[in-house]
């Protein structure tokens, strides 16, 4: 039984049962195959940026979901990326300032004033 009809599951509703975003009308956004064969580019553009699932339906009946394939391969900055979650550097590390913090002078000297000063 589903939660949305409360008849038994087709072999299709069974296989996309066990997929994200099946199971909970909020857990992923729903499409009917008409918008999905009509849009079904920018739907592809979409999953890939978000990373979320988006479930296919035949007359209210799920039938597919549409996910981003398993990126193993890629770094966790790579995925951050991809995410628009961060961004990559563009210059080198000559191009950043000095941190306020860093000392003028050798470590050495400094405890050296230091120590004169007590």
């Amino acid at each position: 039984m589903t939660w949305f009809s409360g008849r038994a599951l087709s072999p299709r509703q069974r296989l996309c049962r066990d997929q994200p975003g099946y199971g909970s009308p909020t857990s992923a956004r729903t499409v009917g195959i008409r918008e999905f064969r009509q849009n079904a580019g920018r739907l592809i553009r979409e999953v890939n940026r978000t990373g979320e699932t988006v479930v296919i339906t035949d007359r209210g009946e799920p039938v597919a979901t549409l996910g981003p394939a398993p990126q193993t391969h890629m770094s966790v900055f790579d995925r951050l990326v991809r995410a628009g979650k961060v961004q990559p550097a563009t210059g080198t590390i000559d191009d950043v300032a000095p941190a306020s913090w860093m000392l003028p002078e050798k470590p050495t000297e400094v405890l050296r004033e230091m120590r004169e000063e007590r």
